[in-house]
């Protein structure tokens, strides 16, 4: 009876899969995964967030490898630089965003909340003031959504 209803619980689970080859405009039976690691240009092996912006570059969060940037052929590297103040604020990254204007925000495990400016690859850091209640609420974050008036 275990049986029975295991391999129920399965076909119900992936047979949405098997009867459904493609999605959108993407075959599912094209795609191809890879391994990345450390060797192909990874920061670090702990991953905590994948994001792909509207350019399609994927954005891969770490915890203490920084925030990496994949065209789909090499890494680019965003590290903490204590002596560079325009650096992402930690290498313990949580969390990726893209909002509606296209910003890519960054938050970390206790450095607050990042943007990025893409094109001078910079990063303005925004940390909690306990005396501006408009402000981020604390500098662990570890989500970050965008509601239909546009606040994060």
């Amino acid at each position: 009876m275990r049986r029975t209803v295991l391999l129920c619980l399965l076909l119900l689970a992936f047979g949405s899969y098997v009867t459904m080859p493609s999605y959108g405009d993407i075959d599912l039976h094209d795609l191809r995964l890879e391994y990345l690691s450390k060797k192909d240009g990874l920061s670090s092996p702990y991953i905590t967030s994948i994001f792909q912006d509207h350019h399609g570059f994927i954005w891969i969060g770490t915890d203490e490898g920084g925030l990496n940037r994949f065209d789909g052929y090499t890494f680019l590297h965003y590290r903490r630089n204590r002596e560079d103040s325009g650096s992402i604020s930690s290498d313990r990254i949580t969390e990726t965003f893209e909002d509606s204007s296209g910003i890519l925000w960054v938050a970390t495990k206790n450095a607050g909340l990042n943007s990025l400016n893409r094109d001078t690859g910079t990063f303005t850091l925004y940390l909690h003031n306990p005396n501006n209640t408009s402000d981020i609420p604390h500098n662990r974050i570890r989500d970050i959504y965008e509601d239909s008036r546009r606040n994060l």
